[in-house]
């Protein structure tokens, strides 16, 4: 049975983007739900953190909404 990767907040240093994502299976797709790379400006080192309640509650209703 597959099990999904933990939620996880990406942000870049550089100009400041910043995504939340909460897989909802086991399938990561590039610059969807998984980022080695900021698609804003292309910088290489993401930070990656745990995301807080808010920040999943916003993911669950972007999700929700297709936003």
């Amino acid at each position: 049975m597959p099990i999904p990767p933990y939620p996880k907040s990406y942000r870049c240093p550089q100009c400041n983007w910043h995504k939340t994502v909460m897989p909802k299976n086991d399938v990561l797709v590039r610059n969807h739900n998984w980022f080695e790379s900021c698609p804003e400006c292309g910088f290489d080192s993401l930070e990656c953190s745990q995301p807080t309640v808010m920040d999943q509650v916003k993911a669950k209703l972007r999700d929700i909404l297709g936003k």
